[in-house]
């Protein structure tokens, strides 16, 4: 974890998928401020950034649903407790980062349609899925790294030990 964050921000970050909005918005403003730079008049060159956006989608989407998988099953004590504990913030970051990475698969393909009558539009929407994508694959990212710091914990747990009554004070 990084020590420039404080503890408090980082749980208010994890427990309020919401957040991951800001990026893309922050986005989309400041591409809209500078003009809608960086959109190709090539329409094949567009089509073919579409469709690449979509497929890096569909690979996050991949990879989160192993994650998540991850750690639903994973059998330790202390990601058992999490479950537990924090069920509720779980759910919401899954579903989100799931769900989001569907939006992010499809929203290129709508996009694709609609570049023949706002190439502008088109452009605007992938950038946004494409920001998105990363501030839910970041979260993925983030959970991944947990789940894993958790498995290295609850191998330092030490196994519990039978202690028998001595025979000589018996």
């Amino acid at each position: 974890m990084s020590r420039t964050i404080p503890s408090g921000f980082r749980n208010i970050l994890a427990a309020h998928p919401i957040l991951d909005q800001v990026l893309p918005l922050v986005g989309i403003v400041a591409w809209i401020a500078f003009g809608q730079p960086l959109v190709p008049d090539n329409e094949s060159m567009r089509t073919s950034f579409y469709l690449g956006s979509a497929t890096i989608s569909g690979l996050a989407m991949a990879a989160s649903t192993f994650v998540c998988a991850m750690t639903y099953q994973s059998a330790n004590i202390l990601m058992a407790k999490t479950r537990d504990l924090y069920g509720p913030e779980l759910r919401r970051n899954w579903v989100a980062v799931i769900g989001s990475h569907l939006v992010t698969a499809t929203t290129p393909i709508f996009a694709i349609v609609i570049d023949g009558h706002s190439t502008t539009l088109a452009m605007g929407v992938t950038l946004y899925a494409l920001l998105l994508l990363f501030a839910r694959f970041s979260r993925g990212l983030w959970w991944l790294q947990f789940t894993l710091f958790m498995d290295v914990k609850s191998s330092e747990i030490p196994e519990r030990v039978e202690i028998g009554i001595r025979e000589d004070l018996a």
